[in-house]
C-alpha cells in the first residue's frame, strides 16, 4: 500500500482535514512529507515537511513520525518558523512513513 493512499485515507477519514483532538489551535494535522534524506551517520534523517496552515508560525510544534505499522518511531519539537521546514529526526530514513504535527497544550 502506498504512502499517498494512506495519507489520502487519513484526509478523507478526518486525520488530515479535521481535528483529532483539541481546539482550533491544537488540532493534530497530517503533514505532507516533501523529502526524506539520510544523515551522514545513517541513523538520523533530514525530513522536509509541509506543515498545515492551521499550525501557527512562531509557535512550538510537536511532530510525531510513524512507521508502516502506524507506530511512533520518532518525535521532534521545534519552533515553526516557516511552512516547509527541514528537521533532523532520530530515525532511519526508510522507516518514516507519515507524520502528524500539532501545537502542544490545549484544553
Amino acid at each position: 500500500m502506498s504512502r499517498w493512499f494512506i495519507i489520502g485515507f487519513l484526509a478523507i477519514c478526518g486525520a488530515g482535514g479535521n481535528a483529532l483532538a483539541g481546539d482550533s489551535m491544537h488540532k493534530i494535522r497530517s503533514t505532507d512529507i516533501i523529502r526524506v534524506e539520510a544523515a551522514s551517520n545513517k541513523r538520523d534523517t533530514y525530513v522536509t515537511l509541509r506543515v498545515h496552515n492551521s499550525v501557527p508560525l512562531k509557535y512550538w510544534v510537536n511532530c510525531d513520525y510513524y512507521d508502516h505499522s502506524s507506530q511512533i518511531i520518532a518525535s521532534t519539537n521545534h519552533v515553526l518558523l516557516e511552512r516547509v521546514p527541514t528537521w533532523r529526526v532520530k530515525a532511519k530514513a526508510n522507516n518514516i512513513y507519515f507524520a502528524l504535527c500539532y501545537v502542544p497544550g490545549g484544553n
